[in-house]
């Protein structure tokens, strides 16, 4: 079973990530693997990231859920790879942005993730057939 933990940068991903390794919970972080495998179609110079390549992605993992068990993917795009489960993780705007100026987040990088959150983009971009389940980490 594939298990997606997504959700705006500063909810809580990492955090949670490595609660669930601690647990013994098999926990592979997304980006790590598309740096180590170079899973990436293209650079975005304004938002100053790389771009996955969510096919190839979406190709490793599917060879991974072969094996059995939960596979927990972390990252940003896990709620768009063909998953079982996504759980998004969420937070109250005000305490995102605190977050986020803590991370070091440029102020034009953190209005775009505040607007994403309050949209709640994620959770909206999950695939119709994944259960999907949000998580307020504001109070965590």
């Amino acid at each position: 079973m594939l298990v997606a933990l997504s959700g705006t940068p500063g909810t809580g991903k990492s955090t949670v990530a490595h609660k669930l390794r601690e647990m013994g919970f098999d926990v592979l972080d997304l980006k790590d693997l598309a740096n180590g495998l170079n899973l990436f179609e293209g650079y975005d110079k304004a938002r100053k990231s790389r771009i996955y390549d969510l096919e190839a992605v979406s190709n490793y993992i599917s060879r991974i859920n072969e094996k059995g068990g939960i596979v927990i993917l972390e990252g940003l795009i896990a709620h768009l790879l063909p998953v079982d489960i996504a759980i998004v993780l969420r937070c109250r705007t005000p305490i995102l942005e605190k977050r986020l100026v803590g991370k070091g987040y440029t102020k034009e990088k953190i209005r775009e993730n505040l607007e994403a959150e309050a949209l709640s983009n994620r959770t909206q971009e999950s695939h119709d057939e994944t259960d999907t389940y949000e998580i307020d980490t504001t109070n965590m």
